[in-house]
Order: structure tokens, then sequence, then C-alpha cells
């Protein structure tokens, strides 16, 4: 009943702000992102809390619309929150610094089927912690690298095990992947220490 009651709010708050908008005038010039926190496992892998590199916890919902956004479509590439910043820059017709980490989205804002990353990383370092010392993941889109802060490896197979139940880290058939993602997450970890 909590849960139903937040977001039913939520629901109506941006309802609020999109006629504020159009009745402003600037509905027509205006992109709306809508993103939320990561999500609490709530009893998934014998979890509650969201501090983990599992999917229940790691992912995050982004809808977008607006000029330059095709109406209607979902996309599955990979984007990171990071891409946010020059996403905005670039919408905002404003130069897209170098030592941006990011990538600008506006390609899979007009085709879902674009990619902007191959692969995917993530940390969790939790509080007081440093950078590239607590969870960290690499995601390709099929396949994902866990390693956790004790330095404990996981892979799984989303496609195969969408639940990421199965961990196949010690897998003959699976140890190209497992060399490539991580090399993959030890290159993006020497890029954010």
């Amino acid at each position: 009943q909590a849960y139903y009651a937040v977001v039913s709010h939520l629901d109506q708050q941006v309802g609020t702000l999109v006629k504020q908008i159009k009745a402003a005038g600037l509905w027509e010039n205006t992109v709306l992102i809508f993103l939320s926190d990561n999500g609490y496992h709530l009893g998934s892998h014998g979890l509650g809390n969201k501090i983990t590199m599992h999917a229940e916890s790691v992912r995050v919902p982004m809808f977008v619309t607006g000029p330059g956004v095709a109406r209607g479509m979902r996309s599955q590439s990979l984007v990171s929150s990071l891409d946010l910043y020059p996403t905005l820059l670039s919408l905002a017709g404003a130069e897209i610094p170098d030592w941006a980490m990011g990538h600008c989205l506006t390609t899979v804002f007009r085709d879902p089927d674009s990619t902007v990353r191959q692969t995917v990383f993530s940390e969790c370092v939790g509080v007081g912690g440093k950078p590239a010392e607590g969870h960290r993941m690499a995601y390709d889109g099929r396949y994902k690298l866990i390693l956790t802060g004790t330095d404990e490896l996981y892979l799984f197979d989303r496609e195969n095990d969408p639940g990421e139940l199965k961990n196949v880290i010690d897998q003959a058939e699976y140890a190209g992947i497992r060399k490539r993602l991580e090399s993959e997450l030890a290159n993006w970890m020497r890029t954010i220490r």
C-alpha cells in the first residue's frame, strides 16, 4: 500500500510538471529525462538491501521524451548514468569536454538499435569506501562479471540465467569470456582511480 501510494504520488507529480511545461509553451523545446535510484533486492538472492552488482540492485530505469527522441521505442542499448552529462551538454548545444567519461546518447534516442557502449561498468564502494575497492561489475549485454569487495568472482550468462543464480566463473567454456571481462574491468578500474 505504501509503495503504491509513493508511485501514484510520483506519477501525479510528473504529470503536474508536464502540464506546467506545456502551459509555459516550452514542451516542444524540452527533453524530459526520468531515472530513479537503483533498486532493492527485496528477497532476491536472499538479500534485502541494494549494494550488490546483481540486476535487481544495479539496474536503473530511464525514460526519455522530447524533440529528437523516437516516440514509443524501447532500447536494449547498454548505457550508464555517466552518459547523461555529455547527452545533456549535446542537447543544449554545448561542447562535450574531452575528460567526460560518458557517451552521448542522442543516437540511441533516435535509433533504438544503435549502441554507444560494448560494456558497461559499475561499482559500489559503500560508506567510506575508495574507488575500485568495493563491488564492481563489467556487463556486455549477455555476460556479467562481478568482483566483490572481498575479491570473490562471479560470472553469469544472463541469456541462459537471467536471474543470475548460476555462477559459471570456473566453467571451461566461459574461460575466454572471463578473461576478456576481467581485462576490461581491470582497465576501467585503472581509469577511475
